[in-house]
């Protein structure tokens, strides 16, 4: 009796902190109700970016473990949008619960295990025999670096993400579906919260940042592949592994999921505390200057895995401007050349860095308004490089930064400071 006492006054694990919610939408709703009132007008753009660039209320829908662990932006946001736009609900404490009640009567089939197999972008990768497999744990991410068998691959989601007992026939019919990927390549997983398309949307946008990043640190390492049209293994599909019940679900991905990495353990030396720091990001960050470094990745990943090298240079000096071009009237060249410098590099070589980079802008422009068609492949090895330690340096900073207040703010008064050379930590 005493047992089953303790039990049954143990609190339920809080899915949701509904007061921290209501307390937020407080002093949103009135400004959403303000802007609403402006659907009329020929400039009204909508109003419900006030959710979405909230911070404070992204703070209050992560502040409790469940929420952390499994939820996520794109997920609460689809989940507000149907009850303020589509239900009208405007009442602080009628939005909040209708939340926590969604959260708390979702049925436990929502969970999932996102399974990517993927391919290093290398000529003759398959097949994958007689190699040592090797199990990453990067935060919510894990990365198995060859192909597992059916009974290793069980073992993993159970042991690693809890799955009761997986599907040996889901398994087999989804790997006939899926090209064989499932069973022939590498994976990437991570646990998904949600119905079948938000736990696919979920995922997708997890996986496609992860790769990117990667990618930096694969050209900081001296370990990134080469393009190849055709080189693998159909690394098409998705599967969704359902925690529960075992059974496998799969999605078609838009292209292959490949890896411009050539594995060495230097790259995985680089993949330490900060690493998985910057790749969990995606899950809890969501403000303008990591709006910034996603947009730096996305243009880098374009660069280093193009066909075309005139269009991989633009790609290397986008994802730069990406993270640092702000005001219009400020001279791009110079600016970029300063910041990279300061922010990248050590003092005996910054000189060197700043002409470099003027000479990379330089001839970005020609490029695109002078009929230029030639690029030196020194310089856009150095383009690449370049680019990979700025988007690093940026998070670094972020990193550094990141308290409270305005970050990007935060970011741009440092790299101000950096000029004048007062900054604490050049």
């Amino acid at each position: 009796m005493e047992g089953v006492r303790e039990v049954a006054g143990m609190k339920k694990e809080k899915k949701i902190d509904v007061s921290a919610v209501e307390k937020r939408l407080e002093f949103i709703m009135p400004k959403y109700i303000e802007s609403l009132a402006n659907s009329n007008n020929d400039d009204y753009q909508g109003s419900f970016h006030i959710f979405e660039n909230d911070e404070q209320l992204l703070k209050a829908l992560f502040r409790t473990k469940y929420s952390a662990d499994h939820l996520d932006f794109e997920f609460f946001m689809g989940l507000i949008h149907s009850i303020v736009v589509d239900d009208e609900v405007f009442n602080p404490k009628g939005i909040a619960n209708s939340i926590n009640d969604y959260v708390e009567n979702s049925n436990v089939n929502l969970n999932w295990v996102a399974v990517y197999p993927f391919v290093f972008n290398l000529q003759l990768m398959f097949p994958f025999k007689n190699k040592e497999i090797c199990h990453y744990s990067y935060g919510k991410f894990k990365i198995v670096t060859e192909a597992l068998k059916f009974e290793e691959f069980n073992k993993v989601l159970q042991d690693d993400f809890g799955v009761k007992e997986l599907s040996r026939s889901d398994y087999q019919h989804q790997s006939t579906q899926g090209s064989k990927s499932i069973k022939k390549c590498p994976l990437i997983m991570l646990d998904v919260h949600g119905s079948e398309d938000s736990a696919f949307n979920f995922s997708k946008y997890k996986i496609n940042y992860l790769i990117n990043l990667l990618e930096v640190y694969a050209v900081l390492s001296d370990s990134h592949g080469h393009s190849w049209p055709i080189n693998e293994i159909g690394t098409n599909h998705a599967f969704f592994v359902n925690k529960s019940t075992g059974r496998i679900i799969r999605f078609p991905v838009r292209k292959p999921t490949r890896i411009n990495i050539c594995p060495s353990d230097n790259f995985y030396s680089l993949l330490n505390e900060e690493f998985v720091y910057f790749s969990n990001m995606v899950f809890n960050h969501n403000d303008k200057l990591f709006t910034r470094l996603k947009s730096a990745l996305n243009f880098f990943s374009r660069g280093l895995n193009g066909t075309d090298k005139v269009l991989c240079f633009i790609s290397y000096v986008i994802a730069i401007e990406a993270i640092f071009s702000r005001d219009k009237h400020t001279p791009i060249r110079i600016t970029l050349a300063e910041y990279i410098a300061l922010l990248c590099y050590p003092a005996e070589e910054r000189v060197e860095i700043y002409k470099t980079v003027k000479t990379i802008y330089d001839t970005r422009s020609a490029l695109v308004h002078a009929g230029k068609i030639d690029i030196d492949t020194g310089l856009f090895e150095e383009a690449e490089k370049i680019a990979a330690k700025t988007i690093l340096g940026a998070f670094r900073l972020y990193f550094e930064l990141n308290e409270s207040g305005d970050i990007e703010e935060k970011f741009f008064n440092h790299l101000r400071d950096l000029r004048l050379g007062i900054s604490k930590n050049q």
